[in-house]
């Protein structure tokens, strides 16, 4: 499998959305470019967010700026322009109803931004061991949630609710070609 990802320039950044800081996110107009799309851009996130049913502030968020005017026409003024960050779970959905080479490498490569971003999470600060509640009976299941600044919160799971540990998620991980590593020093060790 290529893990050579300089060949996609479609730069991962974070911000704020859904309430949460610091989530991963990736300008809809350099995807769109990097996927070689031959729509132009207002009408082909337009037409996506409706025919995917993605939702602002859960998916994307979208906002007007004013563009540069291009000096070499007669007619160079600012415009304002709609731009879009969208969170990796939407670049990836895009990328993969492209359905081309293109397409798979942008969604291979969201991928490997997200898989670094909870392994950056992960290993961020030493947390201290979490503490459970007194008032919590004995046996009930919590959901521990480790917030990007070092804090974290245990919420109890709802009853029937799918419980998943963090050895079967790097078993699916692994299982489906990706290879989770550890940091070490400036690099990462497998």
């Amino acid at each position: 499998m290529n893990t050579d990802f300089s060949s996609v320039p479609v730069p991962v950044f974070t911000d704020d959305i859904q309430g949460q800081p610091n989530t991963p996110l990736c300008n809809a107009r350099d995807l769109h470019a990097f996927l070689q799309v031959r729509r132009d851009f207002t009408n082909w996130i337009k037409q996506r967010i409706t025919k995917y049913g993605f939702i602002e502030l859960q998916d994307f968020v979208c906002f007007e700026d004013l563009s540069s005017p291009n000096l070499a026409s007669s007619k160079a003024r600012q415009q304002i322009t709609k731009n879009y960050h969208l969170t990796l779970d939407m670049a990836k959905e895009l990328a993969m109803v492209e359905n081309n080479e293109r397409g798979r490498q942008a969604r291979r490569y969201f991928i490997a931004c997200e898989l670094q971003a909870i392994n950056d999470l992960l290993h961020k600060a030493e947390l201290p061991p979490p503490t459970i509640p007194s008032l919590v009976p004995p046996g009930t299941k919590l959901l521990l949630t480790f917030e990007t600044n070092g804090r974290y919160r245990a919420e109890p799971v709802p009853e029937g609710a799918m419980v998943v540990t963090a050895k079967q998620i790097a078993d699916i991980v692994e299982a489906n070609g990706y290879i989770l590593a550890k940091p070490a020093g400036d690099g990462f060790k497998l």
